[in-house]
């Protein structure tokens, strides 16, 4: 039970950070419209590669930083830098101690990742949802060109909107946001991957077989969250009195 409510172990790492990154990177639609985007399969590999090459760089830099702000402070917790998370810690490094165009441009730059993530992640459930669902629909197969535009738009608009809401139901947290959102992918991307793996492995998958599995791997993976919170530590009852 240590095992599996421990939050960082070296096995978790490795074999979560394996079936993560294949998720992410072999089945997600935020980057396969990008690899759809390429020429050939060829250059399509190679983005994958350079993709991956820059990732590492990207974590190795975030490790870096977070080391020099641990040593800067002095390895004192957020709490007793009069923060309420630990992700406020680096905006805090950069009101007091940047000059004042350099903290212009870092918060330019993380304000354009996150537009440019946010963009990626509702164009793919705008165009998801259109392409894979109404579409498909009788009246989504009577639409012209600009009645098309417009049903985009309107997906585009909603889907805005949801995530919007949904970010506001973790205003609360105490969990750092790169936790929380691979906390959060987690529940959908086992069930997505194993939907293409059973896609790949037997050809006599039919679209049912795939529904069910993702939903079984859903079904799955709340009830290994809910298992792992349960308090297995108890004390006997002549011992509380």
């Amino acid at each position: 039970m240590a095992f599996l409510s421990a939050p960082y172990t070296l096995l978790g790492g490795l074999l979560g950070g394996t079936f993560l990154t294949m998720a992410s990177h072999g089945t997600d639609q935020m980057l396969v419209q990008r690899l759809l985007g390429c020429r050939s399969l060829r250059e399509s590999q190679k983005a994958l590669g350079a993709g991956r090459s820059f990732i590492v760089l990207q974590f190795a830099f975030f490790l870096l930083l977070g080391l020099c702000l641990y040593a800067y402070y002095g390895g004192v917790p957020f709490p007793g830098l009069g923060l309420a998370s630990s992700d406020e810690v680096f905006p805090k490094f950069i009101v007091e101690n940047l000059p004042t165009g350099l903290a212009g441009l870092v918060v330019a730059g993380v304000l354009a990742s996150a537009m440019g993530t946010l963009s990626s992640s509702i164009s793919s459930l705008a165009s998801s949802t259109y392409l894979d669902l109404f579409k498909l629909s009788a009246w989504g197969r009577a639409l012209d060109e600009a009645g098309e535009i417009r049903w985009s738009r309107i997906f585009t608009l909603w889907w805005g909107i949801v995530l919007i809401g949904g970010a506001m139901l973790f205003t609360d947290t105490r969990s750092p946001v790169v936790e929380l959102g691979l906390k959060i992918a987690s529940f959908t991307y086992g069930g997505l991957l194993g939907t293409f793996f059973l896609g790949m492995l037997s050809r006599r998958t039919t679209q049912v077989d795939a529904t069910l599995g993702f939903i079984t791997g859903l079904l799955f993976m709340l009830a290994m969250v809910a298992f792992t919170r349960i308090d297995f530590t108890c004390t006997p009852s002549w011992r509380a009195r």
